[in-house]
């Protein structure tokens, strides 16, 4: 298991640090994803330097989207452990908020029947109780783009905090999103706001 996965973490870094975007995606989507799902598979957990690849395939964020994400997103066959593996890695890399945007514009705009990919303002209609995952995951990349928010965004974020309410998790976002407020109030509110 481990010398298959040293080999593909030095393909990796050499793919994403010497080759063009399109290339990268292309190995990214062709040879990482099928690795990283055929080893969650079998067994169950992602080995150490899997682990790494994905991470490392951050660098090149527009080639991790479509080569990984939006390929697992569109497979409708994407498990919960795959989505937290994911997740964890776009959290720990802090990947810019534009390629953010486009993906999650191409994950709103997917004609799936998965809940796990439903967006905020999607999910943010619906009357049903969502599910723990969904406030976690607000709560994550409300921590992770807290420094990027405008003061717009702030109340269209608490709008929807206030439709979803969890008893723990939307107390600590709403104490998030006072601070985020009360610095923009005190510096100014110097972001540009979206269409």
């Amino acid at each position: 298991m481990y010398p298959e996965s040293w080999t593909m973490l030095y393909a990796t870094k050499m793919f994403v640090s010497n080759q063009k975007p399109h290339r990268c995606q292309r190995f990214l989507n062709t040879l990482l994803l099928p690795r990283f799902r055929d080893e969650i598979t079998a067994h169950k957990k992602l080995s150490p330097h899997l682990y790494q690849c994905v991470s490392k395939s951050c660098f090149k964020p527009s080639a991790f989207y479509k080569g990984i994400v939006l390929p697992l997103a569109e497979s409708g066959s994407c498990t919960l452990t795959e989505s937290v593996i994911i997740g964890s890695v776009i959290l720990k890399r802090h990947i810019s908020a534009m390629q953010s945007c486009a993906a999650i514009y191409r994950l709103a705009c997917m004609k799936t029947n998965n809940f796990a990919y439903g967006l905020y303002f999607i999910t943010a209609s619906t009357n049903d109780e969502l599910p723990i995952f969904w406030h976690k995951t607000f709560q994550l990349s409300e921590e992770s783009y807290a420094n990027d928010l405008s003061g717009g965004q702030i109340e269209l974020l608490q709008l929807i905090k206030e439709k979803q309410h969890h008893y723990g998790i939307s107390l600590q976002i709403t104490d998030q999103l006072k601070e985020v407020q009360e610095r923009l109030e005190r510096d100014g509110d110097t972001r540009m706001e979206a269409d």
